[in-house]
């Protein structure tokens, strides 16, 4: 169990952003991971998307998560739609790219540079 300051905490900060602009009284917040923190595996923006997207859900509220996520970190606002993607810069910059992707099988994809031709 690791320990953190809920004002260094991202779901704590989006939650606070999300009630503020929508005028909610909060939610209290539970959550549990089995990934190794801080290893760039997009834990805590996984957080944030998903702070955004039940709260929204859970409000009934119509707001901009991408502009709230922006707000949060870099490569939030690409984890509210997930996908294949390439993420440019510090991951604000996305370009999905299914075209490239194929899934293989439950646990294989290949990724192709330049569409070229498999088979």
């Amino acid at each position: 169990k690791i320990d953190c300051s809920l004002i260094d905490n991202n779901a704590y900060k989006t939650a606070l952003l999300f009630c503020q602009k929508e005028n909610t009284n909060g939610v209290n917040i539970t959550i549990k991971k089995n990934i190794p923190v801080a290893n760039g595996l997009g834990g805590s923006s996984a957080d944030v998307a998903g702070t955004l997207l039940t709260l929204n859900k859970l409000y009934k509220a119509d707001t901009d998560l991408s502009e709230l996520a922006n707000a949060v970190g870099s490569d939030c606002n690409y984890l509210l739609g997930g996908g294949f993607a390439r993420l440019k810069g510090r991951g604000e910059e996305i370009t999905i790219c299914w075209k490239d992707i194929i899934v293989i099988g439950d646990d294989t994809i290949l990724v192709r540079r330049g569409g070229g031709r498999v088979g």
